[in-house]
């Protein structure tokens, strides 16, 4: 780089923003523009010839040679300039470098913007990949910029995602844009699920609990993909399409079912009669094993109902249970900080404390031991059970309130009653979870509120 030996005074209308520049929006100028109204422009721009924008640094005019009549690119001082127009000053001071490249010119504006904390999340993710593509690695990048590789890294990700929606949640003040909950898209592989999520999302913390749970999702499918081989190899075929809205039809027999979520079967193990045709088929986060249900006209149309009526109840409590599941597994992304906080308040301590004494507030030691181990107290060495007391010891006021929460919340709640109607009156304490958990940007899926709400097709009608 080449720098003139003085500073030179150059009419304004010889100055150009650079067409690099990675702050797209100069912000509010008017206090700028007071103030070089008042006292004139205090600091110099730093400026480049017309043609460096375009030309190698050894084809660039000199600048101790370089004529003040010809026009300037500016590298440095772009608000400075807005607000010279804007006051009506005909000449600012600018230093003149010359014998610059491309990268080194973006390199400069990128760490004068970020030095003034100037740039908004979506201008630093443009300008560190405006450095990538012009050959910069993310270690050049963190070097010159004074950012951990870290960081550039997450930028670098979110120059991925649609520039226009990235923006447009950026500058919507009601979305509450959070890098923490931005980051939490990495996690999805697919861009295009990315863009969806960002799109879809009311708010920053919507947007990481619903990418972490298209996070999940992309688990689920590669598990179920590999499950698939294993259940082909035993010629077990994909279900008819029919059967994706038959689940509680009573059209088939479920004999195997697999968690998604879960690890993989050592091998597929499952009984039937050798007549059976059997079929596999993913009904919510499982994979299931079906045959066709046959009928049997020895059993009475009475003990064909209780049946129907028994096998209704299981899949509402499995349905349940694994809702239940879900929403610990919220709590604890809470906990750990995977999900954004929200302003601690008395109301919100309070509306804590009464969810989990709807739920029954059974807190043990041994609960505590469990819920950061996965294991019971007698289970635990002496070093686990310590290691979970100080982890809980840790944990600020509302997430040990949280921790409690979790605790009493039953793995075995029952929604319905004895004939498989619905009892509203368990499923309120259930919704108190639910409805502070929403505070934290949790959203239901259409079954999951069916469940809650006893509008699914599972539970047996009231009779008019």
């Amino acid at each position: 780089m080449e720098r003139r030996n003085d500073l030179v005074n150059i009419r304004v209308e010889n100055l150009y923003p650079h067409p690099d520049n990675p702050r797209k929006d100069l912000g509010e100028i008017t206090e700028i523009t007071e103030s070089v109204k008042k006292n004139g422009v205090m600091q110099n721009l730093t400026v480049i010839p017309i043609g460096a924008t375009h030309e190698e640094p050894e084809e660039q005019a000199d600048a101790n040679n370089v004529s003040l009549s010809s026009d300037f690119i500016v590298l440095i001082g772009h608000r400075r300039l807005a607000a010279a127009k804007a006051a009506g000053i005909k000449e600012v001071p600018c230093k003149i470098v010359s014998k610059i490249s491309k990268k080194e010119q973006v390199s400069i504006m990128l760490e004068e913007n970020m030095q003034r904390s100037d740039l908004t999340i979506y201008e630093q993710a443009q300008g560190f990949q405006m450095m990538l593509d012009l050959g910069e690695t993310a270690e050049s990048i963190a070097k010159k910029t004074g950012f951990s590789q870290a960081t550039v890294y997450h930028r670098l990700n979110l120059a991925k995602l649609d520039p226009k929606e990235l923006k447009e949640k950026e500058d919507n003040e009601g979305f509450q844009m959070s890098l923490k909950d931005l980051y939490e898209l990495e996690k999805v592989s697919d861009i295009d699920t990315r863009n969806r999520l960002l799109k879809e999302a009311r708010n920053s913390s919507d947007l990481a609990f619903r990418a972490q749970q298209a996070a999940k999702e992309e688990k689920r499918k590669k598990t179920m993909e590999q499950l698939i081989v294993m259940l082909e190899e035993k010629e077990i075929k994909p279900a008819p399409k029919r059967a994706e809205n038959e689940q509680w039809s009573g059209k088939w027999d479920k004999l195997k079912q697999y968690d998604l979520e879960g690890k993989l079967p050592e091998e597929i193990k499952v009984q039937a009669r050798k007549t059976d045709e059997l079929f596999y088929i993913r009904w919510y986060n499982q994979l299931h094993i079906i045959r066709a249900t046959k009928k049997n006209n020895k059993i009475s149309k009475e003990e064909q109902e209780r049946k129907e009526r028994d096998k209704r109840k299981k899949d509402i409590k499995s349905q349940t249970k694994q809702l239940i599941k879900k929403a610990k597994d919220y709590i604890k992304c809470i906990v750990e900080g995977k999900i954004r906080p929200i302003k601690e308040t008395e109301n919100l301590r309070k509306q804590i404390l009464n969810a989990a004494v709807s739920n029954g507030l059974t807190m043990y030691h041994s609960s505590i031991v469990n819920y950061f181990t996965g294991k019971t107290l007698y289970q635990c060495t002496d070093t686990e059970i310590k290691t979970a007391n100080k982890a809980y010891d840790k944990l600020s006021f509302i997430n040990q309130l949280l921790v409690v929460l979790s605790c009493s919340i039953g793995n075995d709640t029952e929604l319905y009653d004895y004939s498989g109607k619905f009892k509203p009156e368990v499923a309120k304490d259930i919704i108190a979870v639910f409805d502070l958990l929403e505070l934290y940007g949790w959203t239901f899926e259409e079954e999951e509120q069916q469940l809650l709400e006893g509008t699914h097709e599972l539970y047996v009608r009231e009779e008019k």
